[in-house]
């Protein structure tokens, strides 16, 4: 198989921090929340009172929309760094020029600025409360807020198009695996790679610019290999 198959249910898989378990420790520096209890009180306050950005989740001026181009597209509403942009870009003229191309890169994903990332663990609280989430998840299957890199601005989601049809997901967390992606999530990565992004191993869709806490570990790494080292 080409990823390790992960049976998950939120648009956020990362766990940018080891856990206890990885005799790392649960809890890093300059996460607004670092516990289900601190992280429901945190919910309870009005969004206008959350706080707005740590050390590791730039301001959102420094963002700017990701382009429609030849080769790359993106939802409306999804930035990124300028530098980030450049480097899709980039990717975008050899996603056009590659073999058994024309491909396009689709940006599902981009920046998320800390009340998007307080605001999609609040959800889960909502669920949770509904029986719809267990919500021990929080800090495994997603980051406490402002611990992301896509904080940073330097992680991107995305998929790989030829025309309407999508070679390489996005979230797809219990499919990523399948025969469907075996041949087309290295074509994505090899384009990937090119530019000088790394991926994260777990997720056929997500990529970051290096030096964003690239180092690996037993359950979480980042490469420019198309398997996990």
């Amino acid at each position: 198989e080409f990823v390790e198959r992960q049976v998950l249910t939120l648009e956020e898989s990362e766990e940018e921090f080891p856990s206890a378990e990885e005799g790392g420790q649960a809890v890093t520096t300059g996460v607004v929340c670092n516990s289900v209890d601190s992280c429901r009180a945190l919910c309870s306050q009005p969004e206008s009172s959350w706080p707005k950005s740590n050390e590791k989740t730039i301001a959102p001026d420094q963002t700017q929309q990701i382009p429609n181009i030849a080769g790359l597209q993106a939802g409306g509403g999804v930035k990124a760094t300028p530098a980030m942009i450049e480097k899709l870009k980039t990717a975008a003229g050899i996603a056009q020029a590659a073999s058994g191309g024309p491909y396009i890169i689709k940006v599902t994903s981009g920046y998320r600025p800390m009340s998007k990332q307080i605001q999609l663990v609040c959800e889960k609280f909502a669920a949770a409360d509904k029986g719809q989430y267990d919500i021990n998840k929080l800090g495994t299957a997603i980051a406490w807020p402002g611990g992301s890199n896509h904080g940073s601005g330097k992680a991107v989601d995305v998929q790989l198009l030829k025309g309407d049809q999508v070679l390489v997901c996005s979230g797809c967390y219990d499919s990523q695996s399948s025969s469907q992606y075996t041949a087309t999530a290295p074509i994505l990565a090899d384009i990937m790679f090119q530019v000088g992004f790394v991926r994260y191993c777990k997720e056929i869709w997500h990529f970051e610019l290096p030096g964003t806490g690239s180092g690996c570990r037993s359950t979480s790494c980042r490469s420019n290999t198309i398997g996990c080292p």
